[in-house]
Parts: C-alpha cells; structure tokens; sequence
C-alpha cells in the first residue's frame, strides 16, 4: 500500500508543477522521489524509516497523531512547538487515508519543487540561462535528498528562497509568517536583515570591504543582543556578549561560513579519514563548496548584486549571532539559506554583469516591499 500510495502522490506532483517545471525534469524528479521512499520504506519498514537520517521524522509523525486527536495547545510556546504550517497539509492528506510517512514526505516533495520553480522564474526574470552548475549549487543533491524525508528543513527553504528573490509580495509576507512558526529566530533574522540593509545601502562604494566586515560583525552582535533580550522575556539569565565571542562560539561563526561543522562533532566523525570527511561533502555542495564561494563571494566587490549580497549577509549574520550558543551546530541550520547564498555566488563568481544588473533591481524591490 505505500508503494502504491507514494506512486499517487507523485503522479500529483507531476500534474501540479507540469505548468511551472519543464515535463522531462519534473518527471525525472517525481520518478526519483518515489523510487527513493520506497527504497528507504523497503529497507527499514513502515517505523523505522521515520528513525533514518534524523529522528526529528519520529517527532512529526507523533505531531500528526496529536493534531489527529484533537485539543488545542496551552500556550503559544506549544503553539509553536506543534509545527502546524508543515504539519497542518500532510495531516489533510492522512485524512484521504495515506499515511503519516508518505503524507509528510510529499509535503517536503512538494516544497523542494516550490523552491526550485522560484530558482526557475528568478533565473528567467534575469534572463540568464539556467545551467545544469546553477541548479546543483541553487538547489542541489541534499536538498533533494531532504525531500525523501519527513523534515521541515525544505519548507523552510522554500519559504527563505521565496522572500529574498520572489515577486508577489503577499506570498513574500506570507512565507516570513510561516519561516517564524517553524523556526522563529530564523524569521526574526530576515527581518532584521531587511531592515539593516536600508542603513548599508548608505554607505559609500568605497567603504566596500569595511561595510563587509562592518555587516558581518554587525550582525551578529545584533543577534547576539536579540538572543539577551529573549532571554529577559523568558526570564532566563543573558547569555552576555563575552561569551558570544568566545572560543567555542566564533568557531562556529567560522565554521558556518565555511562548511567546517563536522570539526566540532564527536571523535568518532573526526576520526574517520580525509576522504571519507572531504569527499561527500565536495559531491553535495551544499555542505562546503557553496559556504566557501559564498565567503568569496563577499570580498568580490560587483556593484550590480552587492545590495542582494549585503541584505543575504546581514540576514545569516543576525541568525548566527542568536544560534551561536546552541550545542547544535550542524549545516542543517543554514541549509535554508543555501539557495540564497548560491545565487549569490552564481552572480558574483560565474554570471555576467548584465544579468547581475536586473538581479539588483529585483532585490531593490524586496527590501522596500518587505516588511
């Protein structure tokens, strides 16, 4: 039966997207995504595959049985806990009688392929071509492979990718709404970022280098003071800029920006050999190599994508100065940055500067229509 039912759903996905996505790759996409959750449902079993990769799947399924039960949350606190904008469309899917599983895996389907039709219409909109290299650093191996699985990373994805190079402002607002119900921090960042990027448009042409390090330090200080004040309200006890920049902390700034997470982890990662750590992380770009052009990115001074460049930055920043004194530091947090910070580095590194040019006039839109 969930063969059968994985089988339904990407035919659904084929129908809905065929006016957004060409035929050939959308089927391509669909035929791979039912061929990988029933090879993982056929390897591990109706529960285990919840438990494979990330028991965070286990989580949700549990989520979707409550929301099955009924009440409503005490607090909002427990409001948020309960995940409703990626819980909320798998459980109307379980009452047409498909699974938890295959119900929440389709909903992450479906948010892949909602980011990759935003990627698609920015790329037409520049008038650029869109290259095999672009797509595999924009929207690439892992992010597909997330979409295999039972995660709210790609919603999340598709809601940053959406409010940075989307058109419609209502949907733009709409997916800032969404970003803060699955991760609030992460929503509060963006619109930090929004905000400081009408300061750094201020500044000079020739102060380039210094707004760069001035945005960077900037923000994560701000982070870093927005994480206090949470606290204040929380009333908990502040965390304290010292500590912030503390050893353990600006290895993790760095490592964020620079794909080096893994370094952190337990000695059993570290001890494996450099082939087995470099390797994978080379294949799927999102862990390394799109962090590392990113970072280059921000020391190539291009007039026509800086603005976009500047308001991405400002953005992360701010989120990694309010995450930076989480135990958990693994790219998964950034990977809903990684279209974003492609696009950058596809302007900045590897695209002419006439397509950069109509990709400014984009993201001048977005920061005076966003909220």
């Amino acid at each position: 039966m969930f063969y059968l039912q994985a089988l339904l759903l990407g035919t659904l996905a084929c129908v809905l997207f065929l006016p957004h996505i060409p035929r050939i790759p959308l089927i391509m996409l669909s035929t791979l995504w039912v061929l990988g959750v029933s090879a993982i449902y056929y390897r591990y079993g109706p529960a285990g595959q919840l438990g494979f990769y990330s028991n965070d799947q286990e989580f949700h399924d549990f989520l979707v049985d409550r929301l099955q039960s009924g009440g409503r949350p005490p607090d909002f606190q427990e409001f948020l806990n309960r995940r409703y904008p990626f819980i909320g469309p798998a459980f109307l899917l379980t009452l047409g009688g498909f699974s938890h599983a295959i119900a929440l895996k389709f909903i992450a389907f479906l948010c892949f392929l909602v980011n990759v039709t935003t990627l698609r219409n920015y790329f037409c909109r520049q008038q650029m071509t869109i290259r095999p290299l672009y797509l595999w650093l924009a929207s690439g191996p892992v992010v597909f492979f997330f979409s295999l699985l039972a995660l709210r990373e790609t919603m999340m994805l598709a809601c940053v990718t959406y409010v940075f190079v989307g058109r419609n402002p209502s949907i733009r607002l709409l997916s800032i709404v969404v970003l803060s119900l699955l991760r609030p921090h992460m929503g509060v960042a963006i619109i930090l970022g929004l905000i400081a990027m009408c300061l750094v448009r201020r500044i000079p042409r020739q102060w380039y280098y210094v707004a760069v390090l001035s945005v960077l330090v900037g923000s994560i200080v701000g982070g870093a003071i927005m994480f206090d004040v949470g606290s204040a309200l929380l009333r908990n006890p502040p965390v304290g800029l010292d500590q912030i920049f503390g050893k353990t902390q600006t290895f993790q700034v760095f490592a964020n920006f620079t794909g080096l997470q893994f370094l952190g982890a337990d000695l059993v990662a570290i001890e494996r050999s450099l082939i087995d750590l470099w390797l994978p992380r080379l294949v799927f770009p999102e862990t390394i190599v799109v962090p590392v052009l990113f970072s280059i990115a921000l020391f190539v001074p291009r007039a026509s994508i800086d603005t976009f460049k500047f308001t991405v930055l400002a953005s992360i920043g701010f989120y990694l100065g309010i995450t930076t004194k989480s135990d958990f530091n693994s790219f998964r947090q950034n990977l809903p940055f990684i279209s974003v910070m492609a696009i950058v580095v596809i302007h900045t590194l590897l695209e002419d500067r006439r397509a950069g040019s109509l990709g400014d006039r984009d993201t001048d839109q977005l920061v005076t229509q966003s909220p």
